[in-house]
């Protein structure tokens, strides 16, 4: 993108603020993703802290529109698993994952050609069940004497 067409927003000023801070200079052709990365990676890691510290102050600010729990989680509850996301969800491993669909504690709610996808309601009810039994085998803190 040449340097004219560039649109200055919120974050390209704080990434030109961060920028200015450590090497004293703003450069206008890095307005791409990678440049900017490039940059930000050569400040301390302190400076990087900072940096996307101001990044979430400034994006987060009260002057931004506010969106409900349900407009930015919401496709969640209606929206299939794919086995790799359904095991990362359990926390467990794919042959984990394919011995509990083998021994039916869990079924697919719908195939797409070879691939498998599970539902969340399923995928939260085998969570609770499996968090129920490790803690019924964590042992008992006793109170100090």
């Amino acid at each position: 993108m040449p340097w004219k067409t560039f649109v200055p927003t919120p974050t390209s000023a704080l990434i030109n603020q961060a920028i200015y801070r450590k090497f004293g200079y703003i450069t206008m052709n890095a307005n791409t993703a990678e440049a900017i990365f490039t940059q930000v990676e050569q400040l301390s890691t302190a400076e990087q802290d900072r940096f996307f510290v101001l990044i979430a102050r400034r994006t987060f600010s009260q002057n931004q529109p506010t969106y409900t729990h349900e407009e930015v989680f919401g496709d969640i509850n209606t929206t299939p698993f794919t086995a790799g996301e359904a095991a990362e969800y359990l926390e467990i491993s794919m042959a984990t994952l394919r011995r509990l669909i083998k021994a039916k504690h869990l079924t697919p709610c719908q195939r797409v050609g070879r691939s498998r996808l599970f539902a969340l309601d399923d995928l939260r009810r085998i969570k609770r069940q499996r968090t129920a039994v490790s803690n019924l085998n964590k042992p008992a803190v006793l109170p100090a004497q």
